[in-house]
């Protein structure tokens, strides 16, 4: 990402710290994790489709970080 805002990595974390008051790989697995969310809400997808689609290697990962950003796993959300 630093290469094609062509500034270095360390000047691409200091900038999304400053702007977004986090690291860009906090706000990027934020971004996908309100994609799972989304998903999870809005489509009948398996557990399994949502967490490829949303780069998981596989539903385990994805119902662990989940869990850690919204406190419940993806299945209760569709209960």
């Amino acid at each position: 990402m630093s290469a094609i805002v062509a500034c270095s990595p360390k000047t691409l974390s200091r900038r999304f710290q400053a702007e977004l008051g986090s690291s860009p790989g906090r706000v990027y697995r934020h971004l996908r994790l309100a994609h799972a969310h989304q998903l999870l809400e809005n489509t009948r997808l398996s557990i399994s489709d949502i967490s490829l689609r949303t780069g998981y290697n596989s539903p385990a990962a994805l119902s662990r970080a989940f869990k850690a950003r919204f406190g419940r796993v993806p299945r209760l959300l569709r209960q």
